[in-house]
């Protein structure tokens, strides 16, 4: 929704408190939006705002037992950009993972790349490859 919100930090360490530390975040509407739209595919009605970077979890990275699955089948979320106010340009592409650099352990995505250039009003529509894990 648009408007402004106010976060509020308090930080103490049980001795003394620090000054309450005021965060004012400013939301456009939707036909004022500028920047780059990010939007998941993957959910019926399911369309979000983040800022990128973007860190997504995959779904079975809390409740992966090695007990119970063996192996982790891939998958992949569908993602889509779309250009709001401008031309943008892909840039500083990078994919990376915890796995230690494994190729055949590090998600990937189709349909993104390095200098790949979304045209205003265009968008964009890519996925992130997650693959089978044992």
């Amino acid at each position: 929704m648009p408007g402004t919100y106010v976060f509020r930090y308090y930080v103490t360490d049980l001795i003394n408190d620090a000054e309450n530390y005021d965060f004012a975040a400013n939301v456009a509407s939707m036909e004022d939006a500028k920047g780059v739209r990010l939007r998941s595919l993957n959910a019926v009605g399911e369309s979000l705002w983040h800022p990128l970077p973007y860190e997504n979890k995959p779904p079975f990275a809390s409740d992966f037992y090695a007990s119970s699955k063996p192996y982790l089948e891939a998958g992949a979320a569908q993602w889509s950009m779309t250009a709001v106010d401008g031309d943008y340009t892909i840039e500083n592409f990078k994919v990376s993972h915890i796995n230690g650099g494994l190729d055949d352990l590090t998600p990937r995505f189709e349909g993104l790349s390095e200098g790949l250039v979304i045209v205003k009003g265009d968008a964009l529509n890519f996925q992130t490859i997650y693959p089978k894990v044992p």
